[in-house]
Order: C-alpha cells, then sequence, then structure tokens
C-alpha cells in the first residue's frame, strides 16, 4: 500500500520490539498480505497445456454445434469450450475484482470440468492464482522513512 508518514509510524509503534529502526524498516519492508488479484491468461496456459487439456478444450471448441433446440449436452460443451479458448485468447488477464467476469470465467471452467475437460486439479490451481501475496508497504519504508516520520 502507499504510505503515508503517519501510517508508517503507527505500524512502527505496533511491533513487538521499537529500538531499532534498521530491524524495524526491515521488518516492515518483509510484511506481506493476501489479495485478490487478476490472472494472466498465459497462467492459465501455463497449467492447462501441460496436461493437455488445452488441445482437448481447442478440439472441442472447433466443432459445429447441432443446432437442435434445445441444445444438446454436447453443443453445451462446445460453446463452453468456444468461450474459454476466446477468453484466453482475446482477454490478457481475467479481472477477477470484476464479478461477474470472474463469475463467467468460474461457469465456463465449472462446465468444462463436468465434461471432463477441465481436471479439478486445474481448476483449484486456476482459482488458486487468484490469491496472491503482495509487500503491505509499497514503496518498501527505510530506516530514513521511519527517522521522517519521528519514531
Amino acid at each position: 500500500m502507499a504510505w503515508t508518514y503517519e501510517s508508517l509510524k503507527l505500524a512502527y509503534q505496533s511491533l513487538p520490539t521499537q529500538n531499532n529502526l534498521a530491524e524495524a524498516a526491515n521488518t516492515l519492508t518483509n510484511q506481506t498480505q493476501v489479495i485478490q488479484g487478476d490472472i494472466a491468461t498465459q497462467d492459465i496456459e501455463k497449467i492447462i497445456v501441460p496436461t493437455g487439456e488445452m488441445f482437448t478444450i481447442n478440439l472441442m471448441a472447433n466443432k459445429q454445434p447441432s443446432g437442435n433446440t434445445p441444445p444438446t449436452q454436447e453443443d453445451i460443451i462446445i460453446s463452453s469450450s468456444w468461450n474459454f479458448v476466446r477468453m484466453l485468447n482475446q482477454w490478457n488477464t481475467i479481472e477477477t475484482s470484476n464479478p461477474i467476469v470472474w463469475n463467467n470465467a468460474k461457469q465456463v471452467m465449472t462446465g468444462l470440468m463436468s465434461a471432463e475437460l477441465l481436471s479439478s486439479n486445474s481448476v483449484n490451481a486456476i482459482s488458486n492464482l487468484v490469491l496472491q501475496e503482495v509487500a503491505v508497504w509499497q514503496p518498501p519504508p527505510t530506516t530514513g522513512d521511519l527517522q521522517t516520520a519521528g519514531v
């Protein structure tokens, strides 16, 4: 997080030991938090290409739907495959902070999993990409910053 000298001073005061500024700056620099972040589509491909799942999904996405009304189960799978491939090819990231986008992506992955085109391991690995560990203090505070904060 972008910090202020006031927030830095409060963080310093909450540390268990406050006698060594260099140690305090290092402790604050090493603090992390887990946030919900966007997923790079290339990271998804790194999960599903080695397993062969991407190849199978691409094959299914290139099939023609039957045109039946109501659609057949295979038509639904073809549609999910096509949506998944389009998502990976047209987007650089999946914005998980946008509930409509992320829920749609999860729905497509769930459909592919139920059709046994994506394994539960792959879906779990993709879902875990959402959680990202980031530094709490950006830029990392220095001893000089702590001194300026008046600690």
